[in-house]
């Protein structure tokens, strides 16, 4: 990218708002551009004063990161993500946290996913990803 052009989108995306960054960094993520959406996701997660929308930007973010291959900057994004635990915005970075850890740190992986349900049955009527994880639940506790 040409240094002027770098520099008019620095300053373009200074002017957006968050919710303008999160909607822009689903686009480039539409597009398949995953460094361009993560930086999107990731400013709109640093503009933002709602604690929902932080964790959806982050949350977006890391699945980007971990559609290029880029795990370590997935599961940060979601431990940030869920740190403070926001109820009826939390639930899908615990289970895809979860899905992270699954074989590194099996209990831990548990934990997520039992917070991920019982977060979704509670405050997102069993919505997403309240099947997801209660099926995993299910799968690893036969294992």
């Amino acid at each position: 990218m040409r240094p002027i052009a770098v520099l008019l989108a620095a300053l373009t995306s200074s002017c957006l708002s968050a919710g303008a960054l999160l909607t822009d960094g689903k686009v480039r993520l539409a597009q398949h551009d995953l460094g361009a959406a993560t930086r999107r996701f990731d400013e709109a997660a640093a503009k933002t004063r709602s604690p929902a929308q932080r964790v959806e930007a982050l949350t977006l973010a890391a699945d980007t990161c971990e559609q290029g291959g880029d795990v370590a900057g997935a599961r940060r994004r979601l431990e940030a993500a869920i740190t403070p635990d926001i109820p009826g915005s939390s639930e899908p970075a615990l289970y895809a946290l979860a899905r992270l850890l699954e074989t590194s740190d099996r209990p831990r992986a548990l934990n997520l996913y039992y917070r991920a349900a019982s977060g979704a049955e509670r405050h997102r009527a069993r919505g997403f990803p309240y099947h997801e994880a209660t099926t995993r639940l299910l799968v690893l506790s036969q294992q």
